[in-house]
């Protein structure tokens, strides 16, 4: 009898080390899948903060940094919803076939069920932070969906919607605080993505070489050389934008 319970004793144990351990990896596989690493992106927020010289206000801080929030939360929704469609194609990505999705940690039901709360959470979040704050952010997810089910097919139109994204983002941040944007913020805002999101693009026809078209079928239309020029274009305009400041 005694040795009957211990083992009924070490089977309870074990269920519940397996049950722990699957939870933890579940946890760390959902926050893998919110990708914190980008929410510096969402950064762009402060813009607004800083140079209308209002950072060392409490008040407008405070509401700065709960915007702050809501976009990671809302950029992590989207992530999600990404990560999903491109299950298929990130398997062929020598990087991203790693992600929780295509790798297999986290299933599709889990991965909606996560979808749900971020973006509720979220939407709650930035109606609570005013009506123009709540549109910006509406108009910013509706955007990036957009931008996962078409317009990343799209040459050019791909990187012009990353880089509405940031502008959004400084926008969301001055709206919060009820300042005037700067048009100048929002042309350097603009020039910068662009220049951000061609590096990327570049990374992307190098590191992929003959597979980048299997993986992403816009980068047929893209080469080294044609966004080289680009690179450049955004770089002189960058300039000229500069010295037409001082």
């Amino acid at each position: 009898m005694d040795t009957l319970k211990s083992v009924e004793v070490k089977t309870e144990e074990k269920l519940a080390i397996g049950l722990g351990l699957r939870t933890k990896q579940l946890l760390l596989a959902s926050l893998a899948l919110m990708r914190p690493k980008q929410w510096v992106k969402n950064s762009f927020v402060f813009a607004g903060l800083i140079f209308s010289q209002n950072i060392l206000e409490p008040q407008l801080f405070l509401l700065t940094f709960w915007a702050f929030i809501s976009f990671c939360l809302l950029s992590s929704s989207v992530y999600i919803i990404n990560d999903l469609s491109d299950i298929e194609e990130d398997k062929l990505h020598p990087r991203k076939k790693n992600r929780p999705l295509p790798a297999g940690r986290i299933t599709s039901t889990q991965a909606i069920s996560l979808l749900t709360v971020l973006l509720a959470a979220s939407l709650l979040l930035a109606w609570n932070l005013g009506n123009l704050f709540f549109a910006v952010a509406v108009i910013y997810f509706l955007l990036i969906v957009g931008y996962t089910f078409l317009f990343k097919h799209i040459v050019l139109l791909d990187i012009f919607t990353i880089s509405a994204g940031f502008i959004l983002r400084v926008v969301a941040g001055t709206v919060v605080i009820s300042v005037i944007i700067s048009p100048w913020l929002l042309i350097c805002t603009l020039l910068l993505s662009l220049f951000l999101a061609l590096i990327k693009r570049r990374a992307e026809i190098v590191s992929l070489e003959n597979g980048g078209v299997d993986h992403r079928k816009v980068l047929q239309d893209y080469s080294i050389k044609f966004v080289d020029q680009l690179i450049s274009v955004i770089t002189t305009a960058t300039s000229t934008e500069k010295w037409s400041m001082l």
